[in-house]
């Protein structure tokens, strides 16, 4: 099971602080270098834009912690008895 999900919003939604799943991975390196690998800030006409063009988070913000967007831990699982 995955221990960290990226979750960032997608700049095209009504709804902009809404997070939505990315990517899920066993550590936040893995996360951190995704997000390395895919940044390359341009303009899009009217649309500033963090991550590379045509890649699957092109329309998404960057992490905003405030919204808790970003990488997350996730909570070890337990069992209920």
């Amino acid at each position: 099971m995955s221990k960290f999900i990226l979750v960032l919003n997608d700049m095209r939604s009504g709804k902009i602080e809404t997070p939505s799943l990315v990517l899920a991975a066993d550590t936040r390196k893995e996360l951190e270098e995704y997000l390395e690998e895919n940044e390359a800030p341009w303009k899009d006409g009217q649309w500033s834009k963090t991550y590379k063009k045509g890649s699957f988070i092109e329309w998404c913000n960057p992490p905003c912690p405030m919204f808790n967007h970003g990488i997350i831990l996730l909570p070890e699982p337990h069992e209920v008895t």
